[in-house]
């Protein structure tokens, strides 16, 4: 509620626009989830992101997610948090084949080479969108430390970064797209 309300019209506010012609899209939001078994079994982000769009049959009962299939856990809004993946793939490409998660060795995304090298990490424990399939209670997030880990929804407390995406329409005017000079948008129907 809070962030398709109350963040959406913040930002809204910020950009001098109405519902009507803001550069944020409308976007199906897939919320299928990955399961505990799945990340703590070495998974990189390009296997993360295929169990994000793959829902778990659960008839089987118990933490076995039985069988995937086609999703239809799907919510339309403009405003989300970031994916496992979303995070995972904000690294160089070369960490793309880096585990999320390594309970034995940590040879993970908590590496020095890969946190400097991803620009959505932060140093913060924060939530995905991506909920635990197997457990209902949990959903993924990440580290301060930099990995992929699972958390219990409604008695931990992490940082919320609120993610969206910009309409096809939308083009860089200006800038290098960083700190010193970011980038300046425009976009179709623009006050």
């Amino acid at each position: 509620y809070n962030l398709n309300t109350k963040f959406k019209k913040y930002i809204e506010e910020k950009l001098g626009v109405t519902d009507d012609n803001s550069p944020i899209a409308e976007h199906e939001w897939i919320t299928a989830g990955n399961t505990w078994s799945n990340i703590a079994n070495n998974q990189t982000v390009v296997d993360a992101y295929k169990n994000e769009i793959t829902s778990y049959d659960r008839t089987g009962g118990g933490s076995n997610p039985g069988n995937a299939q086609e999703t239809d856990d799907k919510t339309t809004a403009k405003i989300g948090l970031m994916y496992v993946s979303d995070y995972g793939y904000a690294a160089y490409p070369e960490a793309w084949t880096t585990k999320l998660y390594d309970s034995s060795s940590r040879q993970d995304y908590r590496l020095e080479k890969v946190k400097t090298n991803n620009w959505m990490y932060m140093g913060l424990s924060e939530w995905t969108t991506t909920r635990q399939a197997d457990h209902s209670s949990n959903a993924f997030g990440v580290s301060f430390t930099g990995y992929v880990d699972n958390y219990t929804v409604g008695s931990t407390v992490l940082a919320v970064r609120p993610s969206f995406y910009l309409k096809s329409s939308t083009e860089i005017a200006s800038g290098k797209g960083t700190k010193e000079s970011p980038y300046r948008i425009t976009w179709e129907g623009q006050a």
